[in-house]
């Protein structure tokens, strides 16, 4: 009796895992900058910028 439980468990917990995972991926974070300001002689990208995003480690 107690086996099955643990199996049950077991399988519940691997389930809620995989679907905090699927949530968490799905996620979008977006920065929006309102005024910015380039010197003369300065480099500036201008309009909607895509990228892979920045990963830190911990």
């Amino acid at each position: 009796m107690a086996l099955s439980h643990a199996n049950k468990l077991a399988r519940t917990h691997g389930t809620l895992v995989e679907t905090l995972n699927r949530h968490r991926d799905k996620g979008q974070r977006t920065v929006r900058v309102e005024h910015v300001t380039v010197q003369a002689g300065a480099q500036a990208t201008v309009g909607n910028v895509t990228a892979g995003g920045w990963q830190t480690k911990h």
